[in-house]
């Protein structure tokens, strides 16, 4: 059990092969709570309009700009993302077919990712010639807090919509009782008229 520096308790399977931590480290807590609460959200039946990911997305990189950690670039990202997320091996070659980049721009983004301590690089024991890309603890708890992070940005937007939608109703509820209200036979004989006159009280005991 590890602790991120935002205090997530991060269970990781410290068992290693290939001196890499074993498919899918720690990642399977943060990355499934977040599903589920994204799955929590498509049932509450909040409505996301085409800019709402985005803006779930920008609080999430608001967020982790804050924080005292890697700035990874979007490529480096993505290769950071891909060796921890989809299943072993990982080559340059392998890397740079998925990303459709070149081989040397996936080495510069493993170069950086590696001066972060976020992957190593392995001699393939079965062929001297190729690398292999593996994971690492520290990788592992960065992409940890950043799927905390994700989740946070969504659960704030989904408290928005839900206060903005409360807000609506209570306006839409209040509009409705003045139009009742309206309605129920127009002023009294000690209310002004629609024109502001006075109401005319002779007529009114010359009635009575």
């Amino acid at each position: 059990m590890l602790q991120s520096n935002s205090g997530i308790n991060v269970k990781c399977d410290t068992r290693v092969k290939d001196n890499s931590p074993r498919f899918p480290l720690c990642l399977g807590g943060p990355v499934l709570s977040f599903g589920r609460r994204l799955a929590q959200q498509s049932v509450i039946g909040m409505a996301v309009t085409d800019l709402e990911p985005l803006d779930i997305w920008r609080r999430a990189m608001v967020a982790n700009v804050r924080r005292d950690a890697p700035d990874l670039s979007a490529r480096q990202m993505a290769v950071l993302l891909t060796v921890y997320m989809t299943e072993p091996p990982h080559t340059v070659r392998g890397l740079a077919e998925i990303l459709d980049v070149s081989k040397p721009a996936i080495t510069r983004a493993l170069d950086r990712l590696g001066e972060f301590g976020l992957v190593r690089r392995k001699s393939d024991p079965r062929d001297r010639r190729s690398v292999i890309i593996q994971r690492t603890v520290k990788g592992s708890v960065y992409l940890a807090e950043f799927a905390e992070i994700i989740s946070e940005a969504t659960l704030e937007k989904q408290r928005d919509l839900i206060a903005m939608e409360a807000r609506k109703a209570k306006e839409k509820a209040e509009q409705q009782r003045a139009a009742a209200k309206a309605t129920e036979g127009g002023p009294s004989s000690d209310e002004p008229s629609a024109d502001g006159k006075e109401p005319d009280k002779s007529k009114a005991d010359a009635s009575g």
